[in-house]
């Protein structure tokens, strides 16, 4: 007569399911970082691009470069390595910038900071060597690692106001 089991799990059962279940959240915790990185890149995306068409509008508005509205011709400099963009000196640069761009009626204000709790960096070169200048302005997020000028930030250029170089459009 054939010997009855136990009803349960042997160990070798319970072994496999807790290696798989470890195999299963290892995965995850790789994985998960990448993910929350990538929806961050695209929302500092996303808000670059409404900040390149306030500053467009508010180009407009006043009819002057984006230096003359922000009465500052590099916002950003201050930020520049090897000073840190949390340094309270590149926070207001950027809020004085901010509050300039919004009073011409694209309001920017809910965009203090970039995903990673950084402010975003504007760099206003149109016109700063004289009217045939053809820099464009940039606005810049520091990116994950909350250093400017690495490999991870993220940057739009500001359309120039008046074209006045013939090479550009």
């Amino acid at each position: 007569m054939p010997k009855e089991r136990d009803n349960g799990f042997t160990i070798i059962e319970v072994l496999i399911v807790l290696a798989i279940a470890g195999l299963i959240i290892a995965l995850s915790l790789i994985s998960v970082p990448k993910v929350i990185d990538s929806k961050r890149k695209n929302q500092a995306r996303k808000e670059l691009k409404s900040i390149v068409t306030a500053a467009g509008v508010a180009q407009q508005y006043y009819g002057k470069p984006l230096r003359l509205v922000t009465g500052n011709g590099c916002s950003d400099c201050i930020c520049r390595p090897p000073a840190q963009v949390t340094d309270s000196g590149c926070i207001t640069n950027w809020t004085n910038a901010m509050n300039a761009i919004s009073t011409a009626g694209l309001d920017i204000s809910n965009l203090d900071t970039d995903p990673w709790g950084s402010p975003y960096l504007l760099d206003e070169n149109e016109g700063e060597m004289g009217t045939s200048d053809c820099r464009l302005d940039n606005i810049r997020s520091a990116g994950s690692d909350g250093i400017m000028s690495t490999a991870d930030d993220i940057s739009f250029s500001i359309p120039l106001r008046a074209n006045p170089c013939p090479f550009t459009t």
